[in-house]
C-alpha cells in the first residue's frame, strides 16, 4: 500500500502525515526500528534521543549542539604544527647570526618532527569525525571551491612539505629556508581555510561571523610560539650553551609578543559574547550555554589569566638576568595556553545552536 504524502501546510509546519510527528521524530523512530535487535538498544531509562548520542557516538554532529574531541584535536593540533613552524621561519630570518650554528640545525630538527607528529596525531584524529573511515581517502577529491576542500588542500600540501623537509633532514642535509617558506605559506592557508568552513554557515549564528576566524588564528599564535618558545627552554635547561643568546633574545621577543596578544584574547571572547546577545535566539542560546559552563570560567582562569601572571613574573626574571630559571615559566605558560585553547574550542563546538523550521527543532 503507498504510503500517504503530506499535505503543503504540514509540510510547511515540518509534520510528517504518515506517522503525524514531526519530521525529525519520524526519522529517530525509523532509526531506532532499524536498530531494535541491536545489542546498542537503548537501556531502561535512558531517553531514545539520550541513548542514541551516548551509545551510538560515532554518528554524532557538532552542528547539532554535540561536541566531538576529534575535531578538538585536530583543530588545535594541526593550528599548533602550523604556528611552530612559523615561529622557526620567523626566527630563523630576524636571527640570522644564530640561524647558521650546529645548535639551531638541531632545533629545526626537533621543530620539524615535532610539527609532523603534530599534523598526523590531528589528521588521525579527525578520521573519528568521518561516518565511514575506510572512505577516507575521498577528502583527497573535495569540490575544491568548499572551504573543506580548500582545507584539506593545503594542510594536505602542509604535511607533505614538512614530509619532504624531514627526509632531507634525516639524510643529512641542512635546513631550507624555502621548504620552511611553502610549509608556512600552506598551513596558514589552511588554517584559514579550516576557519571558513565554519564562518560561513548561516545555519550556525554562533559560527557564522568573523570571530570563528579570530579564533583559530588567536589559537595558532599562541600554541605556536609558547611551543617554539618551549623547545629553545628546554634546549637551555639541558646544558645546550650554543643557544643561551638565542634563548635570552626569543624570550624578550616570547614575552613581549604574547602578553598584548593574551589581552586581545581575552577581549576577543568577551566581545563575542556580546555579539551573540544582539544576535537572535539562537545566538542567545549558544551565549547562555557558555556563561553558564564551567569550562567557560575555567578556561578564562587557565587560558588567560595564568599565562598573563606567568608572563610578568617572566619579564622579571629576564630583566635580572636569571634566563635559566626562566625556562620553567615557558614550560608553565606553554601548557596553560595549551589547556586554555583546548578549553576554548570544546566551548566553540558544543555551545552551537542551529537555526530551526517550523519550531519543532528540525534544522535547515
Amino acid at each position: 500500500m503507498a504510503l500517504r504524502q503530506s499535505s503543503p501546510s504540514q509540510e510547511r509546519q515540518g509534520i510528517c502525515r504518515t506517522r503525524n510527528v514531526p519530521f525529525a521524530q519520524f526519522s529517530e523512530d525509523r532509526f531506532l526500528e532499524k536498530h531494535k535487535k541491536s545489542r546498542h538498544y537503548p537501556v531502561h531509562g535512558i531517553a531514545d534521543h539520550e541513548w542514541r548520542y551516548k551509545k551510538m557516538w560515532w554518528l554524532r554532529s557538532p552542528m547539532v549542539g554535540n561536541m566531538e574531541f576529534s575535531l578538538v584535536l585536530f583543530t588545535v593540533l594541526s593550528q599548533m604544527a602550523v604556528g611552530v613552524v612559523v615561529f622557526l621561519l620567523f626566527t630563523r630570518l630576524t636571527r640570522k647570526e644564530e640561524a647558521v650554528t650546529a645548535d639551531f640545525t638541531t632545533l629545526t630538527q626537533q621543530v620539524v618532527f615535532i610539527s609532523l607528529a603534530l599534523i598526523i596525531v590531528g589528521g588521525l584524529a579527525s578520521l573519528a569525525h568521518l561516518g565511514q573511515i575506510a572512505r577516507a581517502y575521498r577528502a583527497l577529491f573535495l569540490n575544491l571551491s568548499s572551504w573543506m576542500g580548500k582545507e584539506a588542500l593545503f594542510l594536505g600540501l602542509f604535511s607533505l612539505s614538512l614530509v619532504v623537509y624531514a627526509g632531507r633532514l634525516m639524510r643529512g642535509g641542512s635546513p631550507n629556508v624555502g621548504l620552511e617558506f611553502v610549509a608556512a605559506v600552506t598551513g596558514i592557508l589552511g588554517i584559514l581555510s579550516s576557519s571558513l568552513v565554519y564562518a560561513v554557515l548561516n545555519s550556525v549564528p554562533s559560527w557564522n561571523n568573523v570571530f570563528s576566524i579570530l579564533f583559530f588564528i588567536l589559537t595558532f599564535v599562541l600554541t605556536g610560539a609558547s611551543l617554539f618558545g618551549t623547545i629553545i627552554a628546554y634546549k637551555l635547561s639541558s646544558g645546550q650553551d650554543g643557544v643561551k643568546s638565542l634563548a635570552q633574545n626569543y624570550m624578550k621577543s616570547f614575552a613581549a609578543l604574547l602578553m598584548p596578544v593574551l589581552i586581545a584574547a581575552m577581549l576577543v571572547t568577551f566581545g563575542y559574547i556580546f555579539y551573540l546577545g544582539s544576535r537572535g535566539p539562537e545566538a542567545t542560546s549558544s551565549m547562555n550555554s557558555m556563561l553558564g559552563n564551567f569550562f567557560f570560567w575555567l578556561r578564562v582562569i587557565v587560558g588567560f589569566l595564568g599565562p598573563i601572571f606567568l608572563i610578568a613574573a617572566l619579564k622579571k626574571l629576564i630583566k635580572s638576568g636569571e634566563t635559566a630559571k626562566a625556562a620553567s615559566y615557558v614550560y608553565g605558560v606553554f601548557i596553560l595556553l595549551l589547556a586554555g585553547e583546548v578549553l576554548g574550542r570544546i566551548l566553540f563546538f558544543s555551545s552551537s545552536v542551529m537555526h530551526t523550521i517550523g519550531g519543532n527543532g528540525t534544522p535547515y
